[in-house]
């Protein structure tokens, strides 16, 4: 027992690829970030990122007061902090298409993102709204391109029914959560746990023993430093959110975006 304990926890074989360069392990966190800066989910960080050569790109997702599915991390933090509003809740879709996001960047809908996403093809990733209800009404077609951030059972089963790519949320792996997880929910949907969704504080040695235990794949937020990339890209993770990795330079950094239109 106690060999097969250290087998599942011991370091996990190097990847035949080189992790730095390969454009398949990245997420653009929020749509990267442009000119230093984060978080904006606007439609110049979308383009540059895809001109950096990234395959997956985070969209924050709020809904306006007209029910529009716009990238917005939280309308708090849009108004107050992006656009610079003294209301701080939910707009329309005409008065958030006529804001200016940090005095020169544009809003962008998720419609506006679809739309890109048909000429410059890539995986949108979202973790702020699971309701499939909510995101049918925008993906007709392409869900298995949409990655869903899963925060229940239940709401799993329903995005992968619906034909998106979930990852189940566990912030950071617990024990207890290989009977929910990795036994309860196989037995009784006669499915299995294919992604996880992780914080970086979570232990390494716990995400091996999951990968080699149930053969599910690792999303992990956020990190922006080279050596962890070398160190457990390909191994214990399969996908991370990063900020400003530009792919094709191996670097941190910023770069001028051009259109992909």
């Amino acid at each position: 027992m106690l060999g097969v304990f250290l087998w599942l926890i011991s370091p996990m074989p190097q990847p035949q690829d080189d992790v730095l360069s390969n454009q398949n392990y990245y997420i653009a966190h929020a749509t990267g970030a442009i000119n230093g800066k984060t978080y904006l989910n606007c439609q110049e960080a979308l383009l540059q990122s895809l001109n950096n050569g990234y395959k997956y790109v985070e969209l924050d997702l709020s809904l306006t007061t007209d029910s529009a599915l716009v990238c917005v991390h939280d309308w708090a933090y849009f108004c107050k902090n992006l656009v610079g509003d003294s209301i701080e809740t939910a707009i329309s879709t005409k008065e958030f298409l006529g804001k200016s996001i940090l005095g020169q960047y544009t809003p962008l809908t998720l419609q506006q993102a679809i739309e890109i996403q048909r000429i410059h093809p890539y995986i949108i990733v979202t973790d702020k709204i699971s309701d499939t209800k909510i995101l049918n009404r925008e993906f007709l077609q392409n869900r298995h391109k949409v990655m869903v951030e899963a925060f229940t059972l239940s709401d799993y089963v329903e995005l992968k029914k619906a034909g998106y790519i979930p990852m189940m949320s566990l912030w950071t792996f617990d024990y207890s959560q290989i009977f929910w997880d990795f036994i309860y929910y196989p037995l009784k949907y006669h499915t299995k746990i294919d992604w996880i969704c992780v914080h970086s504080s979570s232990n390494i040695k716990s995400l091996r023993m999951l990968k080699r235990l149930f053969n599910c794949k690792v999303a992990m937020y956020t990190c922006n430093s080279r050596a962890f990339f070398t160190e457990h890209l390909g191994k214990e993770i399969d996908l991370i959110y990063t900020d400003n990795w530009n792919p094709l330079k191996q670097t941190n950094n910023d770069t001028l975006y051009t259109t992909v239109y």
